[in-house]
């Protein structure tokens, strides 16, 4: 019965990523507005919310700034989270 409700399509509402690892797209964008000059340096995070139509934040100075910005913003725009669950935020590996 569930075939005839087609095919489930899962995909990321967000990233977060260091810069070094940010999309070149989300690296234009925030060169565009200013957030960022040309060549940032340093480890800091931003939260890539361009998936759902939704801006880059940052720069944040660590990776959980970066993830409870991300969840805030997911949540205030309404973005759908799976049922039973809550967004946490994880130690960064080691």
């Amino acid at each position: 019965m569930a075939r005839r409700l087609g095919t489930p399509v899962v995909r990321r509402a967000s990233h977060v990523e260091p810069w070094a690892d940010l999309s070149e797209s989300a690296k234009r964008w925030l060169r565009e507005r200013g957030v960022v000059g040309e060549n940032l340096s340093g480890d800091v995070w931003f939260a890539d919310l361009s998936p759902v139509a939704g801006p880059v934040l940052g720069p944040f100075a660590c990776r959980d700034e970066a993830l409870a910005a991300e969840v805030a913003w997911l949540r205030e725009n309404h973005i759908p989270t799976p049922v039973g669950t809550t967004p946490t935020i994880q130690d960064e590996p080691k």
